[in-house]
C-alpha cells in the first residue's frame, strides 16, 4: 500500500511536471506575408531568425503568399495566426492589429515640363507608380476617385525602382507616384533621380484635401512629409508636403491569447534598431493607439502599450495556489493514510509476537520433545512469514528488530527446555528401596 501512495504522488508530480514543461514552451505564430512584399519579408525573416537564436518565448514561422489578397485569404481561414497587411487592401473581417509597421505614403512628383500642378491636371496625363519593395499602393486609386477621375486608371503603369531609370530617360510617363515609407532610402533616391533626370525642375504635388478623404474611410490617412526629408541638394522637397499614407498593419487573428502577441509586440520594439539594418523605415515600428486606431487593436499589444502585460505569476497563480493548497491536502491526507496503515501494522506484529509467547506459554514445565518440535515448526512459520514481510518493505526497522528480539528469546527458551527433556530422557531410573515384611523387631 506503500508503495501504491508513493507510485501515486511520483506519477502526480510528473504530470504536474509535464504540464509546467509544456506551458514553457515557447509559441509559435504562422505569419503570412504576399511574396511581392520585399519589405516587409526582410523584416520578419530577420525577427524570426532572431526570436529563435535568442530562444525567446514566441516564435514565428512565415508562409509566403502570393499576393495580399492570399493573405486575407489565409487569416479569414485560419490557416495564418498573423497577417502584413496594408490598410488599401481587402482585410478579413474580425482581424485586430498588433503593431503598425509603417505608413506608406503616396509621392507625387512631376516634371515641370509635364505641366502638373494639382492632381487634378493628371486627368490625362501618363502616371507610373512606382513601387519600392512592398506591392503597389491602392492610394492613387483613392485620389482617383475622389477627385472623379477614375476612368484615367488606364493611363496608369506599375514600375519597379529598378525601371524608373529607363522610363525617365524614354520619357514614358508624365508624372510619378512613389509608393513606400518617405524615410526609406529608396524612395528618397527615386524623388532625387527624378530631380536629377530633370535638371532640378520637378514640382511635388499636393493633396491639399488629404484630411478630409482619411476621414471618408480607413484605407487611408493624412501624413505631412516634412521639409528636406528626402535629401539632396537642395534637399526635397522644398517645403513641407500633404499626402495620404497608407499604414501597412501587423494584423492577428481575434481568436489568438493575448500572452504571445504581447510577446511577440515587446520583441519587435526592442529589435526595431536591429531591423533596421536590414530593412530602412523598421525603426517607425509602433504600437497603435486604442483611441485613434482605424482598426480594433489585439488585446495583447493593448496591453503590451499600456504596461499590462501579464507574466506567468499573474495568468497562473490562482492555480498555482490551488495547486499548492491540493498538493498540502493531498500531503495530508497520505501522511494520515500512513500513519493509520503503520498503525494496524504494528498492531498486527504486537498480535503475532503475543501469539508467539502465547505458544511458549503454553508449554509444560517439563514438555516432552514432540511438544518442543511442534513449538520450534511454529516459530518457523512465523520466522518465513516476518522474513517475507521484510522482502516486500512491509515490515519496518523497529518491526524487524522486534521480531528478532521476540524470535531470539523464543528458539533460546525452546533449547533450553529441549536440552533438558533429552537430558532427563538420557538418565537411568533409580533403583527401588526393598520394603521389609515381618514382625519388627525387638
Amino acid at each position: 500500500m506503500v508503495r501504491g501512495i508513493i507510485a501515486s504522488i511520483m506519477l502526480g508530480v510528473a504530470i504536474g511536471s509535464g504540464i509546467i514543461y509544456l506551458g514553457l514552451q515557447p509559441t509559435t505564430l504562422k505569419l503570412a506575408i504576399a511574396a511581392e512584399d520585399k519589405v516587409d519579408r526582410a523584416i520578419f525573416e530577420a525577427a524570426a531568425t532572431a526570436l529563435k537564436d535568442k530562444r525567446r518565448q514566441v516564435r514565428l514561422a512565415i508562409k509566403l503568399k502570393p499576393t495580399n489578397e492570399d493573405v486575407a485569404v489565409a487569416l479569414g481561414a485560419g490557416t495564418a495566426d498573423l497577417g502584413v497587411l496594408r490598410s488599401d487592401a481587402t482585410t478579413p473581417t474580425g482581424v485586430e492589429a498588433v503593431l503598425i509597421l509603417r505608413r506608406e505614403a503616396v509621392v507625387l512628383v512631376a516634371p515641370e515640363w509635364a505641366e502638373v500642378g494639382s492632381f487634378t491636371d493628371l486627368a490625362d496625363k501618363r502616371v507610373a507608380i512606382v513601387r519600392h519593395g512592398g506591392p503597389a499602393g491602392h492610394n492613387i486609386n483613392i485620389l482617383r476617385d475622389y477627385y472623379g477621375l477614375a476612368a484615367a486608371r488606364a493611363h496608369d503603369a506599375v514600375i519597379s525602382f529598378e525601371e524608373l531609370e529607363e522610363a525617365l530617360a524614354a520619357k514614358r510617363f508624365d508624372a510619378y507616384a512613389l509608393v513606400g515609407s518617405p524615410t526609406s532610402g529608396p524612395l528618397s533616391a527615386s524623388v532625387r533621380r527624378i530631380a536629377n533626370a530633370s535638371d532640378g525642375k520637378i514640382v511635388f504635388i499636393n493633396i491639399d484635401e488629404a484630411e478630409a478623404i482619411s476621414r471618408r474611410g480607413p484605407d487611408a490617412e493624412a501624413l505631412r512629409i516634412p521639409e528636406g526629408t528626402f535629401g539632396g541638394r537642395p534637399p526635397l522637397p522644398r517645403k513641407e508636403l500633404l499626402t495620404l499614407a497608407a499604414p501597412v498593419r501587423l494584423v492577428a487573428r481575434p481568436d489568438l491569447d493575448d500572452q504571445p502577441i504581447s510577446e511577440l509586440a515587446r520583441q519587435l520594439i526592442a529589435m526595431r534598431s536591429v531591423l533596421r539594418r536590414v530593412a530602412p523605415g523598421a525603426e517607425s515600428l509602433e504600437t497603435p493607439d486604442p483611441d485613434t486606431s482605424q482598426m480594433l487593436v489585439q488585446a495583447g499589444a493593448r496591453a503590451f502599450r499600456d504596461g499590462d502585460e501579464q507574466t506567468f505569476l499573474d495568468r497562473y497563480s490562482d492555480y498555482l495556489y490551488l495547486s499548492l493548497f491540493l498538493v498540502g491536502g493531498l500531503g495530508s491526507m497520505v501522511t494520515a493514510v500512513t500513519g493509520r496503515f503503520q498503525r494496524r501494522q504494528r498492531q498486527t506484529v504486537m498480535r503475532v509476537l503475543e501469539e508467539v509467547m502465547l505458544t511458549l506459554d503454553k508449554l509444560p514445565r517439563t514438555p516432552s520433545l514432540a511438544q518442543l518440535d511442534e513449538a520450534d515448526l511454529h516459530i518457523a512459520d512465523v520466522y518465513r512469514l516476518a522474513m517475507q514481510q521484510a522482502a516486500e518493505c512491509n515490515l519496518s526497522a523497529d518491526d524487524i528488530a522486534a521480531f528478532s528480539l521476540a524470535l531470539s528469546h523464543a528458539q533460546t527458551r525452546i533449547d533450553v527446555l529441549r536440552t533438558r527433556a533429552e537430558l532427563a530422557a538420557a538418565q537411568p531410573p533409580r533403583p527401588v528401596a526393598a520394603v521389609r515384611t515381618g514382625p519388627a523387631p525387638i
